[in-house]
């Protein structure tokens, strides 16, 4: 090595040494403000919207409303506490793991679909986890979700005006999105693949792709949306007809158990009955006064515990 060249590669040496403190300063920083509201606000939402569409399953099933709402916010704290501990770290240190991520997802994804696997958990005819049943388990599509961020970040930051190209700002990313697609859609998870396509698919944008690749890009996503419901409408798909078909009449039984979509006060009686007790005279959907009466009610129950309480 000449004089030269030791020269050069101590300069290199330094000024990467300088990026690493500058990395290690930024991470005991405070954190960004406005993504972190954010993150909240999207949380809570998140958590009120869960509350209020799982109440009556879960007041039926459990005999609390709120269990499904209680485990999720024990997850959400969780998963917000992880947040601060990961942001204290320097963010650079995810490129070097972004192709593991990757092969691991996709071996979990393979895992997950083998047939007769023991270790993969079938639940309401779909085979999305992996574990050992009411022990542990999980997603490996929250691995992939993972996977797609870390590798597409990493990738595209460096390739820079590369993206407005065919084969290296299209083509790697449509294939890889295009592989984890059709794994997942074998177990089956429609929600999980959109939710993915379109995280790829925003990180492509912020990357710097052309336009009218991104015009094309939503035209296509509402073609084979609308493509989707009517052959599940018209029977041709059977996956996701039942949502489908929910959406046009929702007082159809869909647990299969009789009670269809009926108030939670009323899950004894069948879809016809509930359409009938829904149209109460005063247009309200009230539960019954023999319901409010025994403390069913809303809010009935508290009530009487508490009126129990002061009895006392």
């Amino acid at each position: 090595m000449t004089r030269e060249e030791h020269q050069a590669a101590r300069a290199q040496q330094a000024r990467m040494r300088q990026v690493e403190q500058k990395h290690r300063e930024a991470a005991k920083g405070q954190m960004d403000l406005p993504f972190l509201i954010l993150t909240l606000l999207l949380t809570a939402i998140g958590l009120i919207m869960l509350f209020s569409a799982s109440f009556p399953r879960a007041y039926y099933d459990t005999g609390d409303g709120t269990y499904y709402f209680k485990r999720q916010a024990i997850f959400a704290a969780v998963g917000l506490v992880g947040m601060f501990v990961v942001g204290k770290f320097n963010y650079q240190r995810w490129r070097g793991a972004a192709r593991i991520l990757v092969g691991i997802a996709l071996f979990l994804l393979i895992l997950v679909i083998i047939p007769h696997n023991p270790l993969a958990i079938t639940s309401n005819n779909a085979t999305r986890w992996l574990g050992i049943r009411g022990v542990f388990q999980f997603q490996p599509s929250e691995i992939a979700k993972l996977a797609v961020i870390v590798y597409f970040s990493d990738t595209i930051s460096k390739k820079r005006e590369k993206m407005l190209t065919w084969r290296q700002g299209i083509l790697p990313y449509v294939a890889l999105l295009g592989v984890i697609s059709v794994l997942m859609m074998l177990e089956p998870h429609l929600s999980g693949t959109v939710l993915i396509l379109c995280t790829g698919a925003v990180l492509m944008i912020a990357g710097g792709i052309q336009a009218w690749l991104v015009a094309a890009g939503v035209a296509g996503v509402g073609v084979i949306g609308f493509l989707f419901v009517k052959l599940a409408e018209a029977g041709v798909i059977r996956y996701g007809a039942a949502r489908i078909e929910m959406w046009h009449n929702p007082w159809e039984d869909y647990y299969g158990d009789g009670r269809g979509r009926c108030p939670w006060w009323a899950r004894s009686r069948t879809p016809r009955q509930c359409s009938k007790m829904s149209a109460r005279p005063d247009g309200s959907s009230r539960p019954p006064p023999a319901a409010r009466r025994s403390g069913r009610g809303h809010g009935g129950r508290s009530k009487s515990l508490a009126g129990s309480a002061a009895r006392r």
